[in-house]
């Protein structure tokens, strides 16, 4: 069985019900917010605070990797070259900050980690242009990047069509984002996460690639046929 899309909530959305509710209670938004009391950082319990992504103090948020120019993606590429980096050519760069190269058009770029011998090149593309470019170098075989990452909102996730829009400059909007979501980050290590050694314990999944982790945590993709070859009826109608 395959699930085609999951289903998310945006901050959109959130902010609606969040209105909705205000206007029950004859209030604004904020003045509701701040009616309810702060949840404890902990959690209700040790299996719930495994899930806390954010500190102690309530008031900052934990993320696995840390770059300022990914587009809030969540840092899974850089993880990605990092680790690999390490592994593959015996390169540590845990603690540096990674350096993209790019054009005019920020929302694509690469950059290349090396050693006498072997080298890794990544790169992302944001928007469905970018996207495109890519697609049409990789079937044309003039692609030589070893992972690609690919999101299709323009200057990443804190760009995304269900982010909250506003009236302002769409430029200096993100810019605030973009400041907001980075200076209020503690970056961690992966293998240091509490949550992620509690699953790959002994009693769960063991080990990272086991038979439980690849049939719980992994994606399976495949082929979506066009519509017109199994219901070609819908596409008259």
């Amino acid at each position: 069985k395959y699930n085609e899309i999951d289903l998310v909530l945006s901050s959109t959305e959130l902010w609606n019900l969040i209105e909705e509710h205000a206007n029950k209670q004859s209030t604004n938004p904020v003045s509701y917010i701040k009616s309810f009391p702060l949840d404890n950082p902990k959690g209700a319990n040790e299996i719930e605070e495994l899930f806390r992504s954010y500190s102690l103090q309530g008031n900052q948020f934990i993320s696995s990797m840390y770059n300022e120019s990914n587009g809030g993606s969540g840092g899974y590429a850089d993880f990605l070259l990092r680790y690999c980096s390490e592994k593959l050519l015996d390169i540590k760069i845990w603690n540096d900050k990674l350096i993209y190269n790019s054009g005019r058009n920020i929302d694509i770029s690469d950059i290349c980690i090396s050693n006498n011998n072997k080298s890794l090149k990544f790169a992302r593309a944001y928007g469905f242009r970018n996207i495109q470019s890519i697609m049409l170098k990789l079937k044309k075989k003039k692609c030589d990047y070893d992972f690609i990452e690919i999101m299709a909102c323009p200057s990443g996730c804190l760009n995304g069509g269900g982010q909250i829009k506003e009236i302002d400059n769409k430029k200096d909007r993100l810019s605030n984002i973009s400041t907001i979501y980075y200076s209020n980050h503690i970056f961690n290590h992966p293998s240091d996460s509490k949550l992620v050694k509690y699953i790959y314990s002994g009693d769960y999944l063991q080990l990272p690639m086991s038979r439980q982790a690849l049939q719980l945590l992994h994606t399976r993709y495949h082929a979506v046929p066009k519509l017109e070859t199994y219901a070609p009826l819908a596409v008259k109608w």
